[in-house]
């Protein structure tokens, strides 16, 4: 029973994660609900972001792998951090 609970669960949140991610705002979430994360940390919501936007535009047959380094990214879409050391 647990573990056909679990399949479940896992398998909807796979299919659920990517629409979720999509409408999550990150700027507005690394400002008001990811102040507790580490900087190096933060990014991840804007990967995430970019990554549901581009699995909503080709969900069945996707891009491939390694198709990343293909990806044109606007300059608008960068996050710019002065504070490195």
């Amino acid at each position: 029973m647990f573990l056909k609970l679990f399949t479940i669960a896992m398998i909807s949140g796979s299919i659920l994660m990517p629409i979720v991610a999509d409408t999550i705002q990150p700027r507005y979430a690394v400002d008001h609900y990811a102040k507790f994360l580490p900087d190096s940390a933060k990014h991840r919501v804007f990967i995430w972001h970019f990554v549901a936007e581009q699995i909503a535009k080709k969900p069945i047959l996707g891009y491939g792998f390694a198709a990343s380094r293909n990806f044109e990214i606007k300059e608008q879409d960068f996050v710019k951090y002065n504070q490195w050391r």
